[in-house]
Order: structure tokens, then C-alpha cells, then sequence
């Protein structure tokens, strides 16, 4: 299933290979809002789930994530709630004299989560 028709304002365990971007960026989405307000039934699962549906989206992002400048390695960022970012490959966090870097990264996510993408929609053998 491909387009707006696949949204769903829930979690679920369907193929994320087979959503549209907009259903993966809804359920991503969902699954932070119970994350971060505490009523997501299984905190382990849930992030999970949220991890898959961010791999894909980043699948069909052409952008790449900026390197970190102590490791050179651009396995990517990440951020927990409130938190500094951090560079997965090394764990080194960017400080305020690294606002460049920290705008990069921020736009590298946003890319990411971007709908109007040319590679936002998948095809299903139906849709062909």
C-alpha cells in the first residue's frame, strides 16, 4: 500500500519496507509521543519499532549524516530527550562553540523526515 491510504496514528507491526514515507514519519512519530509521555504499554518495544521506522526513513533520504569532527566516521547522531547530541560511532558530543555541526545535524534529521522527498513513496506490486 502506498500514499495517504497507509497513515495510521498508531503503532503496528507492518513491513516498514511497505509503507509510504508519510506512514513511517506518522508511526515514528507516534511511537516517540508515547515514548516521551509515558503510556507506551512496552518502552522496549516501542523504541524498537521507532528505531526500524527511522532506519527506513533514513533508507530514502539521499542526504547523509555530517561527520563528527573527532572520529571522522558518519555512522550518525543521536539525541536522547533534552540531551546533547552525540555521535554514534565515538559517543563525542558536539558544545556550543560546534553550532555549525549541531545545525548540520539538525538538517540532516529534518531531511530525514521530510515527505516530499523524491523517494518518499514505496510501489507495491498492486500499485505498479
Amino acid at each position: 500500500m502506498s500514499g495517504k491510504s497507509d497513515v495510521r496514528h498508531t503503532l503496528t507491526n507492518r513491513d516498514v519496507e511497505q509503507l509510504s514515507k508519510a506512514a513511517l514519519k506518522a508511526e515514528w512519530s507516534e511511537a516517540f509521543e508515547q515514548i516521551a509521555s509515558g503510556v507506551a504499554e512496552d518502552i522496549d518495544e516501542t523504541w524498537d519499532r521507532r528505531h526500524k521506522l527511522w532506519q527506513e526513513m533514513q533508507e530514502r533520504t539521499d542526504a547523509d549524516p555530517p561527520k563528527c569532527p573527532e572520529c571522522a566516521e558518519t555512522a550518525g547522531w543521536s539525541q536522547k530527550l533534552g540531551g546533547p547530541k552525540e555521535c554514534n560511532a565515538c559517543g563525542w558530543m558536539p558544545s556550543d562553540e560546534n553550532l555549525a555541526l549541531v545545525e548540520e545535524i539538525d538538517s540532516y534529521w529534518q531531511s530525514v523526515q521530510a515527505i516530499d522527498s523524491a523517494q518518499s513513496q514505496t510501489t507495491t506490486e498492486n500499485d505498479q
